[in-house]
């Protein structure tokens, strides 16, 4: 426990956030007192342990809060951060599937301007694939379209690559697929070499699509 609990500690006092007393909680689900204890004698600053503790009281009180949530627009301002935790991601998945067409069309319109950093949070990547799946085709080309300038690093990330994989597979038309070569324009060679886009490179060669096929292969 107390190897495991001085790892805690340096995420904890390097950057103390939700998300870190969801890991803290998480560390000792049977026990989560017996952690934030250990916390303490491994000489936690006072002042940090109790901003600690506050924390994690009302991260259990939202908890208990979430689990009433019947809609998804209840929650709609907050989502992001929701979605950056494990509890937090699971929720928003779960009341995305009660949710209307309409109310998930409303939420990608929200989202735009998060969309990238949802989709390569570890977390987040889960509820990136599920809204933009879920949506309506031209909420998804528009989403699309915010994404471009931000595809290459999306894709150079594991979460990232995984989530645009995802979502690459629910392409329904032309326009989708034009839209990820214009996302790619310039970095072929690059994200085909990469360990983790060069899997999207794959995927995308995957379509029967001469005009794609020409595009790509010409960058070379």
């Amino acid at each position: 426990m107390a190897a495991e609990c001085q790892k805690l500690l340096e995420q904890v006092t390097a950057k103390l956030t939700q998300e870190a007393v969801t890991v803290c909680l998480q560390a000792s689900s049977k026990a989560p007192n017996e952690t934030f204890v250990k916390l303490m004698w491994l000489e936690l600053p006072l002042e940090k342990f109790e901003e600690l503790m506050a924390k994690r009281f009302d991260l259990l009180n939202l908890s208990e809060e979430l689990n009433q949530v019947r809609s998804i627009m209840d929650i709609s301002g907050i989502i992001e951060e929701l979605s950056s935790t494990n509890f937090g991601s699971r929720t928003v998945q779960r009341l995305l599937s009660m949710a209307t067409p309409n109310e998930i069309d409303l939420l990608v319109e929200m989202m735009t301007g998060k969309l990238d950093r949802l989709a390569v949070d570890g977390y987040g990547n889960y509820v990136f694939q599920k809204l933009l799946q879920s949506c309506s085709l031209e909420h998804r080309i528009a989403a699309l379209t915010s994404l471009i300038n931000h595809l290459p690093s999306i894709l150079q990330t594991k979460t990232g690559t995984h989530a645009m994989q995802s979502l690459l597979l629910t392409a329904s038309c032309i326009d989708e697929l034009e839209l990820y070569l214009q996302g790619i324009s310039g970095h072929e060679v690059l994200l085909s070499c990469n360990q983790q886009s060069t899997h999207f490179i794959q995927r995308l060669l995957g379509f029967p699509v001469d005009s794609l096929h020409q595009t790509i292969f010409q960058s070379f």
